[in-house]
């Protein structure tokens, strides 16, 4: 029987995990929501993160998974996790609430399907809480509230999707670097 936890989030289940056939003990992690996608984690950072606890863990994994993200973003396929790596992550500080904001905005506005469920049993809420930092579903909707008050999403009880006005946030912000510059 294989086990296709993820590695970093064990809670949550990934589409397939497997050992490296390579002389190096690792894993490849294949379509991880919660990770945010592929990743590829050495034995031994796997097997320190399932040791860590508590909050200081959820915030290092929470930091990682942005990391993961980011290199997916810079056309890192599957980014690889190293005990070291986690360290430097753990030392970052977590992201600013109004990147988050962001962020999730983007994740919401990326989906095919304007309205989308929100719920913890839902296909879509690992990955929202990866593309957010946010830790748990308590984080998640602190964001959603947020960006529920500047008028960027409609909330319906269980389902959510991005206004006029958050699709527009979403171009403002892209704008927005252009502008500094003078473009």
């Amino acid at each position: 029987m294989t086990d296709n936890r993820c590695k970093i989030w064990p809670e949550f289940v990934a589409t397939q995990v497997r050992r490296n056939e390579d002389l190096d003990p690792s894993y490849y992690v294949r379509k991880s929501p919660r990770a945010g996608g592929d990743y590829v984690i050495d034995e031994d950072a796997a097997e320190w993160l399932a040791s860590m606890e508590g909050d200081v863990s959820s915030r290092a994994k929470s930091r990682l998974t942005t990391w993961l993200i980011a290199r997916r973003h810079q056309g890192v396929e599957a980014p690889r996790v190293t005990q070291q790596l986690i360290h430097q992550v753990q030392s970052l500080p977590n992201m600013e609430v109004p990147a988050r904001c962001a962020r999730l905005l983007r994740k919401l506005a990326s989906y095919r399907s304007p309205i989308i469920d929100i719920t913890p049993e839902s296909a879509h809420y690992p990955e929202l809480l990866a593309w957010s930092e946010s830790v748990d579903v308590g984080e998640l909707n602190h964001l959603i509230s947020n960006l529920q008050s500047i008028g960027c999403v409609h909330l319906d009880g269980r389902a959510i999707s991005v206004t006029e006005a958050g699709h527009q946030h979403i171009q403002d912000l892209d704008d927005e670097p252009r502008a500094r510059i003078g473009f």
